[in-house]
């Protein structure tokens, strides 16, 4: 943090050690985690922040005493809130637009401002422990104390400063004024699901292409070289062991950057952003984060190990047929390098053009089910940026193979795999399932809902559902799959199934009426036998430990 924010926090924190220290001896108080749990669970008891936006900006206008919020004082509400409400506001955002993120900016504060005061109490009780010892005081004359000195004006206004410091930092940090004026230019919405150009920026593959391979696989690398094959041989099958490990690494990257997503639209939603906030804010983060060395490492530790499992398969197969690991991997590079005959040229063809009219289809029954529901039309950003992302897959796709013929050159299946690589096939018909799914459903009130619950051992989980109906009370959730392929999905779908219904049933935000949501899972081209057995069977535990048997998922076979 730099500039009059920076300088403001630093005085801040000094300030705050000075008064401490005039105050206070060193001390550390047995009671510190139950008074911090208290007031963690005091947290939960405070109400909503409803319309305190317009009642902050209001009552400051008219240079009133400040409302109360959720448990902090009116006065609590420092400068750098109403700064930050202003910069917001600037952006020209519209009014509904502004509520929303007004309450999330509060709820931002107050969480500050409340994790600052249970900070602060910890550290006066810390440096208090052998003074209070020493005057006999019991544990409630020690929580009057400290409830004392957090009612000083003085440090609840140190508090609020850097409650306030911190707030206004977490915005810049997500880029909020940013998003907020693409919002209100009516800029379009990133694809949050298929971001490729942000995957291809992020993949660094000219990067790649010239630094070291893992160690793992710089072992593999030297195995091949004393295979005792031609160096031809040895060359080819050293590129290929490098291409194969970064379309894994390709592949791994998207899982991260998915899974950063998922949990970043989770997170913001829960604060209280729009979903066209929630849609522009979590690209950005989940990009910075798969550019973190945190991310990178998971990501090159999946590739380097889905590549050596790759290349040890290889090996075995070799040995079997008495043939050497070089030659092996050698064949299989001139392969994908060769071009492609007439009848695989045309075949790749056809494909390309049934992707292109599988996305006609596709855009036609979303623009129907907007004809019938148009209250959707804010639901429905993420399918159409995936299917402009594809669209643009596709392009490239055909422009690439009409290009080439037209000039004599060669197109190698590596060049059409290549460009396949995120299976968009697979994509688009997920698209289409999920939006005609919408379109025979009745009282569809969300869709791509972003769900989390923070499970009693602190674990965060995240996830979203496809179709949300009856207000909530039913979730939705569609699989294009063929039968023949759920088998070796299996294991993904029963977690995703599980996750489901331990958000659902642990998060009681989510229950209608007293009850938690019920959980369909609609198999539009039909469903393995086994994989419907399986799923119906999976239940899960209460935080007692309890089976819950009467929480599970129905399937539903769609075909």
């Amino acid at each position: 943090m730099t500039g009059v924010a920076g300088d403001m926090l630093r005085r801040t924190r000094d300030d705050l050690s000075r008064l401490l220290g005039r105050r206070v001896g060193v001390f550390l108080h047995d009671g510190v985690e139950n008074i911090s749990g208290e007031v963690v669970g005091s947290v939960r008891r405070y109400q909503g922040p409803e319309e305190l936006g317009g009642r902050l900006i209001a009552a400051a206008d008219r240079g009133e005493r400040l409302p109360a919020y959720r448990g902090v004082a009116g006065d609590d509400i420092p400068g750098e809130i109403h700064g930050l409400m202003s910069r917001l506001r600037a952006t020209g955002v519209d009014e509904a637009t502004a509520a929303q993120v007004e309450r999330a900016v509060l709820e931002r504060y107050r969480t500050e401002f409340l994790g600052r005061e249970v900070a602060v109490r910890r550290d006066f009780l810390h440096s208090t422990r052998f003074a209070i010892s020493r005057r006999g005081e019991t544990e409630a004359g020690a929580r009057r104390l400290v409830d004392d000195y957090l009612r000083d004006g003085r440090t609840r206004e140190l508090i609020a400063h850097d409650a306030g410091a911190r707030t206004g930092d977490w915005a810049d940090r997500i880029e909020l004024p940013s998003v907020l004026r693409e919002s209100a230019a009516g800029a379009p919405r990133p694809g949050p699901f298929f971001a490729d150009g942000t995957l291809r920026r992020l993949a660094g593959r000219a990067e790649l292409e010239h630094g070291p391979l893992p160690e793992s696989l710089q072992r593999a690398a030297a195995r091949i070289a004393d295979s005792g094959a031609e160096r031809d041989a040895v060359d080819q099958a050293t590129r290929l062991l490098r291409e194969r490990y970064e379309t894994y690494r390709s592949s791994a990257l998207e899982s991260v950057y998915r899974r950063s997503l998922l949990d970043a639209r989770a997170g913001f939603a829960r604060q209280g952003f729009s979903s066209d906030v929630v849609d522009r804010l979590a690209p950005r983060q989940a990009e910075a984060f798969t550019q973190s060395e945190k991310a990178q490492r998971i990501v090159d530790g999946i590739a380097s190990r889905t590549t050596d499992g790759w290349f040890r398969q290889v090996e075995t197969v070799a040995a079997r047929d008495g043939d050497t690991l070089a030659d092996r991997l050698a064949r299989t590079f001139r392969y994908q390098q060769a071009p492609l005959t007439e009848p695989e040229l045309g075949a790749a063809t056809a494909r390309i053009e049934d992707m292109g009219r599988s996305l006609d289809t596709t855009q036609r029954h979303l623009d129907e089910l907007l004809a019938k529901s148009p209250e959707l039309a804010e639901k429905t950003g993420r399918w159409q940026s995936g299917i402009d992302t594809h669209r643009g897959i596709v392009d490239r796709l055909s422009d690439l193979v009409h290009a080439r013929s037209a000039a004599g050159e060669p197109i190698t299946r590596s060049m059409v795999n290549d460009a396949l690589l995120h299976g968009p096939e697979a994509n688009i018909r997920g698209y289409e399932g999920e939006i005609r799914m919408a379109t025979r459903l009745d009282g569809v009130s969300d869709l791509g809902a972003p769900i989390d619950v923070v499970t009693p051992a602190g674990v965060r989980l995240t996830g979203e559902v496809d179709v949300v109906t009856g207000d909530g009370r039913v979730w939705h959730e569609v699989k294009t799959n063929d039968p023949a392929s759920q088998a070796s999905a299996r294991k993904d779908l029963e977690a995703q199934v599980r996750r489901h219904l331990v958000i659902s049933h642990s998060n009681p935000e989510y229950w209608v009426d007293g009850e938690p949501p019920q959980l369909k899972l609609h198999f539009v081209n039909g469903v393995d036998p086994e994989v419907r057995s399986s799923i119906e069977a999976i239940r899960i535990e209460d935080e007692t430990g309890r089976v819950v048997a009467d929480h599970r998922v129905e399937v539903v076979d769609e075909s």
